[in-house]
């Protein structure tokens, strides 16, 4: 008698905990799926802030380009600064060559 007590009593709460962890996983799953949902749903911008945010965004990309393209004008201009310099030295160069290559015959001819 004792021992179909024990059991009885043993299967109810094993009943129980089964049944109130079942509930406890159904409230989660519906919390998910509710907040998957809310996810979803597209965000209302009201406030100056986020449109402000959202222009300083889509600002950024333009102010990248402006500036790789004066960083590609500012090196383009410091290549031809030194093709001028250099130009300007082998010319000063090919004159230098110029007058130690002309020798002077001794009756004063070249």
């Amino acid at each position: 008698m004792k021992s179909i007590k024990l059991v009885i009593v043993f299967i109810l709460l094993i009943n129980i905990l089964l049944t109130e962890s079942f509930e406890s996983k159904n409230d989660l799953v519906s919390n998910n799926i509710e907040s998957i949902d809310n996810l979803q749903q597209p965000a209302i911008l009201n406030d100056e802030e986020d449109t402000n945010s959202i222009e300083k965004r889509q600002s950024r990309p333009k102010k990248s380009k402006a500036k790789k393209r004066r960083n590609k004008r500012r090196r383009i201009q410091q290549v031809k600064n030194a093709l001028t310099q250099l130009q300007s030295q082998i010319a000063s160069i090919a004159t230098r060559l110029d007058t130690l290559t002309t020798t002077v015959r001794p009756n004063g001819r070249r």
